[in-house]
């Protein structure tokens, strides 16, 4: 998995993550648990659970649009 990385879209209602090896999506997630879901802020944990499957990939990119409050 060299060349392998996640990029990752973490909106506030859905999660979707893409593995990606040479800039081509090989793999894909998509789960409906936004950060909103996210019980006691477990970003961390929430995180590894998901991307699981993919852990052994070299570099992760996240974006999404958080909600002011």
């Amino acid at each position: 998995m060299k060349n392998n990385w996640i990029a990752i879209d973490w909106g506030t209602t859905n999660f979707r993550a893409f593995l990606l090896e040479n800039n081509q999506v090989i793999d894909r997630l998509s789960e409906p648990c936004g950060l909103l879901s996210v019980k006691e802020a477990q970003f961390a944990v929430t995180l590894q659970r998901l991307l699981s499957p993919w852990l052994g990939a070299l570099r992760a990119i996240a974006c999404g649009r958080g909600q002011s409050r």
